[in-house]
């Protein structure tokens, strides 16, 4: 049975299961591919607590986005299963479309797991298990690629030069690590000595990705922390801590030292050839001295992926070309039958303008909103940041069926749903006391 009731102040299911949690969070750092699909062990640990809080009728679905799934859900597979493939005379698979709705299915319920998590007040344990399973791995992944004589895990790296951790992708590695990164910088209740070596260590496991996109997403993350930083100062106090003293200082240096390097050339050039000199950090000398041909080049080749992308947009703009039917697509009409590389443009060229508008307008809003007073303010600030790293990650890689995207927007849409119906029912109790 599911609840629509917005009762939040007992939810003994997911409570009573702090292990099945802590499962789920270190999972969150593990995908593979099998069959053409990603996934994760963190599956298996999700089922059960769906499950769980689904026979205890303690599973609450938001109205909006549920009917907006639905919704949703009905024009892919009529787009995919049907109008597209007679529209342009495709040999589509009914199995092709069945398992890319899958994926959509899956993330919808990682939604709903991550808004119900809040509400029974699991969020932490989640969430500090992800954060530090992360930190081991990115340890390693800084470990083995700043001292190359260490044992090498092979399986931890792609085409043995870029860290990849336990994901399939070293560009969604990079994102995954940022979103810890996140998690951690507003966990106040951790110590500092624990908790900034390792937002070092999830900084230096970015790098050790290789990843452009993972890049540029740190060093807007690190500008969009650290200038509240410099700006806030606190007035019940006058002294700063070395802690503090030290980010302010890479704060206010780091940004004049990047624009003095950009500038110069036989610096820009000195950099470039030391990274050189660590193979997945090569990857990056490009971003120095060509950033166009940076993107370009070295096997990313993004500008093709992002203008078949947009053709494959102006086929169907409206409603999409639906699940399953994207690279088959790609295939009749462009040279290069691969994924946008972009989330925004896949979920585009997938859904159509009206749903993707609507998406987008909705976790917009989501993001802007602060939520109302009484909130767990270091879970609205943890999600919403994490958030904004996957909505930057985005723009470089298809993440429209990242598993901790659609689990990080059901978090943050719980935080202010959460408060609000806390204040609703504290507001009814108060009224009914006066009336007694």
């Amino acid at each position: 049975m599911v609840s629509t009731s917005p009762v939040t102040q007992h939810h003994p299911a997911l409570q009573r299961a702090p292990v099945l949690l802590f499962f789920l969070g270190i999972t969150l750092n593990q995908t593979s591919v099998l069959f053409d699909i990603n996934l994760s062990i963190a599956d298996f640990f999700a089922l059960l607590l769906l499950v769980l809080t689904l026979l205890t009728a303690r599973l609450l679905v938001p109205f909006g986005p549920t009917i907006y799934f639905l919704a949703l859900s009905i024009l892919v597979l009529i787009m995919g299963g049907f109008v597209v493939p007679n529209v342009i005379s495709l040999d589509q698979s009914y199995l092709d479309v069945l398992t890319d709705y899958l994926k959509l299915a899956t993330s919808f319920a990682y939604f709903l797991l991550g808004f119900n998590i809040v509400r029974a007040g699991q969020a932490r344990v989640v969430l500090r298990a992800f954060a530090f399973m992360a930190v081991v791995i990115g340890g390693i992944g800084a470990l083995q690629t700043a001292i190359p004589a260490l044992p090498r895990l092979d399986f931890m790296f792609y085409y043995e030069i870029r860290f990849t951790g336990l994901m399939s992708d070293p560009n969604y590695f990079a994102v995954i690590q940022l979103v810890a990164m996140a998690v951690l910088w507003h966990d106040q209740d951790i110590s500092r000595r624990i908790r900034y070596p390792s937002l070092i260590i999830l900084a230096a496991s970015v790098l050790a990705s290789g990843s452009k996109t993972g890049m540029l997403a740190l060093l807007i993350f690190l500008v969009w922390r650290g200038l509240p930083t410099v700006f806030s100062f606190s007035n019940r106090s006058r002294y700063i801590s070395p802690y503090r003293a030290v980010l302010i200082g890479l704060v206010v240096c780091a940004p004049v030292l990047l624009l003095i390097v950009m500038l110069d050339y036989s610096m820009r050039m000195s950099l470039a050839s030391g990274l050189d000199q660590v193979p997945a950090l090569s990857r990056l000398t490009p971003l120095l001295l060509d950033f166009e041909a940076g993107v370009e080049g070295d096997g990313s080749g993004r500008d093709s992926a992002w203008f078949n992308a947009i053709q494959i947009i102006g086929l169907f703009p409206l409603f999409g070309v639906g699940m399953g039917t994207y690279l088959e697509v790609a295939t009749e009409f462009t040279d290069v039958p691969v994924l946008a590389h972009n989330t925004f443009l896949q979920i585009a060229a997938e859904w159509g303008l009206i749903f993707t508008a609507i998406f987008l307008v909705w976790v917009i809003i989501l993001f802007l909103r602060r939520p109302p007073l009484g909130a767990n303010l270091a879970l609205w600030h943890s999600t919403r940041d994490a958030l904004l790293v996957l909505m930057i990650g985005s723009a470089g890689i298809s993440l429209q069926n990242s598993r901790l995207l659609w689990f990080i927007i059901g978090m943050l849409l719980a935080v202010h749903v959460v408060t609000k119906t806390r204040q609703s029912i504290q507001q009814r109790s108060l009224h009914q006391e006066v009336q007694q």
